[in-house]
């Protein structure tokens, strides 16, 4: 028997999981103050010379999900004020995800550089600024005011570090929190009798060099350009009773695009890199967020991946059932329209085949299949099967 059937295809939207297509910029101001030493800070805090400080917080913007709040990093520049490769580190916090916080303790003094001169903005100032900032941030509607961390080159890694010591954080703010502390090259220069410092973790390091990193990739960027590069066209004609007119592109072009889409990401080893660093953040953040909740870091885990399976199986089970109601309408249509139409079980790609009918012989077939190209599906094909 020689059967012509309507192959369905399962259609998978390309979206960016972080992805974001653009950042948006913008500066903030808030009231601090002038303290010139940490004991202003932790004795007189209250009658220190106000300051209004600004600076520029960056971003991500996801189309997709408006309402989504980003982990936030506060960067804290050296006594030469910021320098190219403190807005390095910056981008690349940003291309991984994160909202960025540029602190512009000096341009909001009227300063450049404290080198040679230290006091003219002290570290007392900025780590008054860098909390500050914390507590205007917190507020704002897209940052996630439970993870924001501080970080800092010189001058700023001494301010990262030193706004963890709890006698500071305790005098200034009992309302807000840094989540982490990473410190460059900070001046360690007192020695306090009272080491208590903040719970949150603190990392220093003496080293300048970049460390790796995933970069991100525009996953629906790529497969826009892909799409363009290939210069698809898709026409079919089609039949409603009273007249015949011509589709073209549209919906028409989704099966093959989604084909083509999945197997150039898949061999994408960059893409593939990404998502894959995406997947450990995701279990280890979920992890550190659950680890209370289930007494253990394996029990969180174990968890975690009973969660993922049951998403992954939902998401199969909708799948399935979307291509079994995409099937079921392919063949009443072609019922209405006079075709023989069955249904068949589904393949081994999870796919419901519909067929147009069943032919005798080959070349009835190959006639019919002819005539429903040019009318009705340009993808039509004969199946044969021995009986």
């Amino acid at each position: 028997m020689t059967i012509i059937t309507n192959r369905l295809s399962i259609v998978l939207l390309f979206m960016s999981l972080c992805i974001n297509a653009q950042n948006k910029k913008e500066i903030i101001y808030f009231e601090s103050a002038n303290p010139f030493s940490l004991s202003d800070i932790i004795t007189d805090l209250k009658s220190q010379e106000k300051q209004q400080v600004f600076g520029q917080l960056i971003t991500p913007v996801d189309s997709l999900n408006p309402d989504k709040k980003y982990p936030l990093i506060i960067g804290v520049a050296g006594s030469m004020g910021w320098r190219k490769h403190h807005l390095d580190y910056l981008k690349m916090y940003q291309e991984q995800g994160y909202a960025t916080f540029q602190l512009n303790s000096f341009k909001s003094r009227g300063i450049t550089s404290t080198v040679g001169s230290q006091d003219e903005v002290t570290i007392a100032a900025v780590i008054l600024d860098a909390y500050r900032a914390l507590e205007k941030l917190a507020k704002h509607p897209k940052i996630n005011k439970d993870k924001v961390a501080l970080t800092g080159w010189s001058l700023g890694g001494g301010v990262t570090l030193f706004a963890g010591w709890m006698p500071l954080k305790e005098a200034i703010t009992d309302q807000v929190s840094f989540a982490a502390h990473l410190a460059f090259y900070p001046p360690c220069f007192i020695n306090p009798e009272n080491l208590s410092f903040t719970k949150a973790p603190i990392q220093q390091t003496l080293s300048t060099r970049m460390p790796s990193y995933t970069p991100y990739v525009d996953v629906y960027a790529k497969a826009m350009e892909f799409a363009k590069e290939m210069k698809l066209d898709t026409k079919q004609y089609v039949f409603d009773g009273n007249f015949r007119y011509l589709e073209k592109n549209g919906p028409k072009m989704i099966p093959g695009l989604t084909d083509m889409f999945t197997n150039y990401i898949s061999s994408d080893p960059l893409a593939l890199e990404m998502y894959r660093t995406q997947a450990y953040l995701d279990r280890k953040n979920t992890i550190a967020d659950t680890v209370e909740q289930f007494g253990s870091e394996e029990a969180a885990e174990t968890n975690y991946l009973d969660s993922k399976i049951a998403e992954i199986n939902e998401a199969q089970r909708k799948i399935k059932e979307e291509a079994e109601k995409n099937a079921e309408k392919v063949y009443r249509r072609l019922s209405r329209k006079g075709f023989k139409a069955k249904r068949l079980a589904p393949n081994s790609n999870g796919l419901f085949p519909v067929l147009y009918g069943s032919f005798s012989s080959l070349e009835e077939a190959e006639r019919i299949k002819l005539d429903i190209q040019k009318s009705e599906n340009p993808n039509a094909w004969i199946l044969i099967e021995q009986f």
